[in-house]
């Protein structure tokens, strides 16, 4: 996107774009999947399991994980949430807006209780580009109000 900013080429821009948001869509929604096929994450046994590691361990998180209901209707949420994320691409201003709120908390959260401070930035990098996408295809679509 860069280079095409610098170049004054827009199709180069529009394919940054492109690939930065839909690479972010992709990524959500592959994760998503591969939890869903996972039987520990369908279980609810991924949230306590991994809250309980050394590495990337919390105390308070491993004990919210402790309730069996809370980790399932957290496993569940994580895995339904992240294979919808490709709703982004169609969703109104307000529920866009709501929506990445959504998942900057979540990666904010990730980085708090498991040290996983690295895809805060990269993930929330790739929102504007997202933001783009989102108002071209609704423009395509006719969904444009």
């Amino acid at each position: 996107m860069s280079a095409g900013d610098a170049t004054r080429d827009s199709r180069t821009v529009s394919a940054g774009v492109l690939l930065i948001g839909g690479q972010a869509c992709i990524s959500y929604f592959v994760s998503g999947a591969a939890k869903l096929v996972s039987r520990s994450w369908r279980s609810g046994n991924a949230l306590p399991g991994v809250m309980l590691t050394q590495t990337y361990g919390h105390a308070f998180a491993a004990k919210l994980a402790s309730s069996t209901s809370v980790a399932f209707l957290f496993c569940w949420s994580v895995i339904v949430t992240e294979m919808a994320f490709p709703v982004v691409l169609i969703a109104p201003p307000s529920l866009l807006l709501l929506i990445l709120s959504g998942f900057m908390i979540f990666h904010l959260s990730n980085a708090v209780f498991m040290g996983l401070n690295g895809f805060v930035f990269t993930f929330i990098g790739t929102y504007p580009a997202v933001f783009v996408l989102n108002l071209w295809t609704r423009h395509f679509l006719g969904l444009l109000s």
